[in-house]
């Protein structure tokens, strides 16, 4: 999923975009709003699930970051995630923070109603 970083993690993929160019042609199927923020909750289940005591950008983190992190590796170039066309203000180099935040706020959640 990771090439160089499965070990020891959960891969989350959000299916889209195939055809993306760029910010301004995102392709036929974009990620949309309501599948992003499932995907949110999601990642905030599992880090609840499998007891990840804090989410930072060593234990959540995009293909994009992880690649950026470890050039060496095959995950290095991926563009995963580097754009949310819901969220198209959020710049390239913020996007892995604006998905940690959005995940901190499920998790939050998720301990306030003990789901």
């Amino acid at each position: 999923h990771c090439g160089g970083g499965n070990t020891g993690s959960i891969g989350v993929a959000f299916c889209g975009m195939y055809g993306f160019k760029n910010m301004k042609d995102v392709g036929d199927y974009p990620l949309i709003k309501n599948q992003v923020e499932k995907g949110f909750e999601l990642v905030a289940k599992l880090v609840k699930k499998y007891n990840i005591n804090k989410i930072t950008p060593d234990t959540v983190l995009t293909h994009y970051e992880f690649g950026k992190k470890n050039p060496k590796t095959s995950s290095f170039g991926k563009i995963d995630i580097n754009y949310l066309p819901p969220y198209s203000w959020v710049s390239e180099d913020k996007i892995g923070d604006f998905i940690r935040g959005k995940v901190r706020w499920y998790y939050q959640r998720l301990l306030s109603h003990n789901v």
